[in-house]
């Protein structure tokens, strides 16, 4: 015959072992700004790739040019079509992140600002923006041949 003391744990033993537990997290300190900023920072990344597939889309399937502007010192951005200033300018990377932009010649407007222009048959100028924020970088790259945008995180 069974006793009841082998059915499992007690109530006792169960709050000693949570609060052993509490006290053994409780010293390990979490980065709770790095957490944040991590996901801030993805998801500015996710953002911009987003702005320069639904600005190629809109190419595509208006059958005309547009572009996408960058200005790498205000982190701002914003898409247009040609001249026409269709988007209000946001903020695409916050100030803690550093970025740099390549893209073709003529599709810079000044020294901080430039372009990637996308035309109706989806190819474009091509271009690359390199983010980086805490030791994570990550690189924006549209084709100038098919206009597709990837993402990579070099290790």
């Amino acid at each position: 015959m069974q006793s009841r003391m082998d059915d499992g744990f007690t109530l006792i033993e169960l709050m000693v072992v949570f609060a052993i537990a509490g006290l053994i997290l409780s010293f390990a300190p979490i980065n709770w700004t790095g957490i944040i900023g991590g996901r801030s920072f993805d998801r500015d990344i996710e953002d911009v790739t987003r702005m320069l597939d639904d600005t190629r889309m809109s190419a595509i399937l208006g059958g005309t040019e547009r572009r996408v502007l960058f200005d790498v010192v205000t982190g701002n951005c914003s898409s247009d079509a040609g001249n026409e200033i269709k988007a209000t300018q946001k903020a695409c990377f916050d100030n803690e992140t550093e970025v740099s932009f390549v893209s073709a010649r003529q599709e810079q407007i000044d020294e901080n600002t430039s372009a990637i222009r996308f035309f109706a048959d989806g190819s474009s100028t091509g271009g690359r923006i390199v983010a980086q924020r805490n030791g994570k970088q990550v690189q924006i790259i549209v084709d100038w041949l098919t206009g597709d945008v990837t993402v990579s995180k070099p290790d």
